[in-house]
């Protein structure tokens, strides 16, 4: 912008002093015709009037000054044109310099960008390959991982089923072994004796086996607030129930009552988060 600034400025001074060139050509050519007319006007001193002849004198004079005024301004210009010009010498020299340096360091950045880009796709393709190779030990390991647990839990499923199979197996001999007892108290004979207002004594005698005995079930979990020490677990919260009909008393009290005469199978299991923790079940409140 500057140096076109410069440049345009450089045209018009140009201009200026092509015009002042043309205004002094004139003058010149007036100043010469002038001449001539002085110089007729001195051969003819006789027929013209001497007022005339100091006028065109004074004329004279004037455009002398003039011519001379415009001679100055003339050589102001070329000066200040010549100026203008080794301004606008230096200006290119300058842009040439400018360029030159500007396509070095484009040169130098390109190179500097090329050498970047290649280290750049060098560290991208040996990072791709190290994250493949991390991927593939990843799965390995999972995969061995996932194996272990599924072996572990094919173990633990058939260790719980075995232990299953054992405690049903348990519990079928615990109730076969109750069911016999059952039936050889069934076949003992009682008997009960009483006095009569006559003195005698009747005797009644009976079979187990002519008893008629009532089934009593019942399934029950703790309550889910816990216990504390020295108090009454309840079991309160009654899953299964059958032939008991103060359930209402028993979960609130914690205390089971036999409603009927018979055997009662009772157990209970306790999961404690301390160790050294017991519990005991009392009967008849002792």
């Amino acid at each position: 912008m500057e140096l076109e600034r410069k440049y345009t400025k450089l045209q018009q001074m140009n201009n200026d002093l092509n015009l002042t060139k043309s205004q002094l050509v004139t003058l010149q050519n007036k100043t010469n015709q002038i001449n001539i007319d002085v110089f007729i006007i001195k051969q003819l001193g006789n027929i013209k009037p001497l007022q005339e002849i100091q006028a065109l004198q004074q004329a004279v004079q004037t455009v002398s000054a003039q011519t001379y005024s415009l001679s100055a301004n003339e050589r102001t210009r070329s000066q200040e044109f010549l100026a203008l010009y080794n301004m606008t010498i230096d200006s290119k020299q300058e842009l040439s310099e400018i360029t030159m340096n500007t396509s070095n360091h484009l040169k130098e950045f390109e190179t500097k960008t090329s050498y970047l880009l290649f280290n750049l796709e060098h560290r991208q393709n040996t990072t791709a390959i190290d994250i493949n190779n991390q991927l593939k030990e990843l799965e390995t390991k999972t995969n061995t991982q996932l194996l272990r647990i599924e072996q572990i839990k094919n173990s633990t499923v058939a260790d719980i089923i075995t232990r299953i199979d054992a405690k049903e197996t348990s519990d079928n001999l615990t109730m076969t072994t109750v069911q016999k007892q059952i039936n050889n108290n069934a076949e003992r004979v009682a008997m009960t004796a009483h006095p009569l207002s006559s003195g005698s004594v009747t005797r009644t005698i009976m079979k187990f086996s002519d008893v008629q005995y009532s089934v009593v079930s019942m399934t029950a979990n703790p309550t889910s607030a816990g216990t504390t020490r020295d108090t009454i677990m309840k079991f309160d919260d009654v899953k299964f129930s059958m032939g008991i009909t103060n359930l209402g008393a028993y979960k609130n009290t914690g205390r089971f009552t036999c409603e009927h005469e018979g055997l009662y199978l009772i157990s209970a299991s306790v999961l404690s988060y301390i160790s050294g923790a017991s519990y005991k079940i009392n009967g008849n409140f002792i």
